[in-house]
């Protein structure tokens, strides 16, 4: 079989590349194991199908840099896209495996208060995770190792870790989780630790300590695919060290691949069918945290400003409370925008804390894509009353800074003389 492209996996990232292929007229093939489809997949897999592209269900693995064998029958694509997705890494907790894994689409229904999810790791997934099952009528704990959401602002993060605290999320940092044992009991499971927090009794678990791959099998070593920590070595284009196989979604061990999964379908598509580099730039790529309220950021962080360039950058911020629209709208918490931006107002890094957050970040990326300053956002008319208008503001704070220069005193003294 000689196919243009080759998928190998249903991550719904490779899906997406197969419809777009496929709705293109490129002769596309997608292998998958059966075990590792996702019942919700299977409609899109069954429109592949009447779109034309072959969809085979088994194991292969690869021959050779070329030819990948499933079977007795040997496929040699143009290019190869890797998209297997990946498996949460457990924790080295004695007895990981006896607790169920909490579902939201499974659980939502049936959740209640008798339930008790315990949450390892915080990081954007497992808060997200958490928020849906305290929504749903769930007791949550949070337990992690390192700080929570670890990499995002430090502002939002200490605004938000009390409002956990109001709701009834029980979130502990820094807890060792290697010396934890869980025990099974009469319909619910108990975590102890040698050293750490006294014993914790839950009915579900969910696992946000990092991705694992799902590589194994596909003998990687033989198509010259190059892996570190077990990830693949990829370039900007998602281009692995065999030039014919790309990698796309959680197959790169990247834990917000998730959020950037059409990003990767556009590059991959980009290079595979237009032969057109589009590398993904790390600066323009969102990172999101669906808590309550929500936190998302772009670009430049604080903490990664040395104490030498602090004086190279200027900080705004304005909480929505300031706009005087935020009771009115009555969206739950205050949140704030907070902007990062150089002497001239170019912008190098937002962070939003909101409900709406994931919306409000938008203006930003476009405006750090296409060198947009903040004295043209301040210029934008933006209707109100909306959590939007805080963009506005936010920008007027630079325009003000800059107005209040010398420079700009000294000329409004002289222009007065003309009356």
């Amino acid at each position: 079989m000689r196919p243009d492209l080759c998928i190998i996996g249903s991550d719904p990232v490779g899906i997406e590349i197969a419809f777009a292929a496929a709705g293109l007229g490129v002769p596309c093939l997608l292998v998958t194991q059966t075990d590792a489809i996702d019942p919700a997949s299977r409609p899109a897999l069954q429109r592949l199908r009447a779109l034309g592209c072959g969809i085979i269900e088994g194991t292969g693995a690869f021959a050779d840099k070329d030819r990948f064998i499933f079977g007795e029958c040997s496929i040699r694509a143009r290019r190869f896209v890797l998209a297997t997705g990946a498996t949460s890494r457990r924790p080295a907790i004695i007895g990981i495996d006896l607790p169920p894994l909490w579902d939201a689409r499974a659980e939502t229904r049936d959740a209640g208060t008798q339930q008790h999810v315990l949450v390892l790791g915080a990081g954007p997934l497992g808060l997200a995770r958490a928020t849906v099952a305290h929504r749903s009528g769930c007791r949550v704990t949070i337990l992690a190792e390192a700080e929570m959401l670890p990499g995002f602002d430090a502002e939002a993060i200490g605004i938000l870790r009390p409002e956990f605290a109001r709701r009834g999320i029980t979130l502990r940092e820094h807890v060792d989780l290697t010396t934890g044992t869980i025990h099974a009991d009469a319909g619910s499971f108990t975590l102890t630790f040698t050293e750490g927090p006294g014993p914790i009794t839950f009915t579900h678990i969910v696992l946000d300590c990092g991705l694992v791959a799902a590589l194994d099998g596909l003998d990687l070593d033989k198509a010259g695919l190059r892996l570190e920590d077990g990830r693949p070595v990829l370039s900007p284009a998602l281009r692995s060290t065999n030039r014919r196989i790309y990698v796309a979604g959680d197959a790169t061990g990247i834990a917000a691949s998730l959020s950037h999964g059409k990003q990767h379908a556009g590059t991959i598509l980009s290079e595979v069918l237009f032969r057109k580099s589009a590398p993904i730039d790390p600066a323009l790529q969102t990172r999101l945290a669906l808590t309550s309220p929500a936190i998302a950021e772009i670009g430049l962080r604080e903490s990664g400003i040395g104490p030498g360039q602090r004086g190279r950058y200027r900080f705004y911020r304005v909480s929505f409370a300031e706009t005087g629209d935020h009771h009115a709208l009555k969206k739950g918490p205050s949140g704030q925008i907070k902007v990062i931006a150089t002497r001239k107002g170019q912008i190098c890094g937002v962070s939003i804390l909101g409900e709406d957050a994931a919306e409000l970040i938008v203006p930003f990326t476009l405006a750090i894509a296409k060198g947009i300053g903040l004295q043209t956002l301040a210029t934008l008319p933006i209707a109100r009353p909306c959590h939007a208008e805080a963009i506005a503001a936010v920008a007027r704070q630079a325009v003000i800074g800059q107005l209040r220069s010398p420079g700009s005193l000294r000329l409004i003294r002289f222009l007065r003389i003309f009356g």
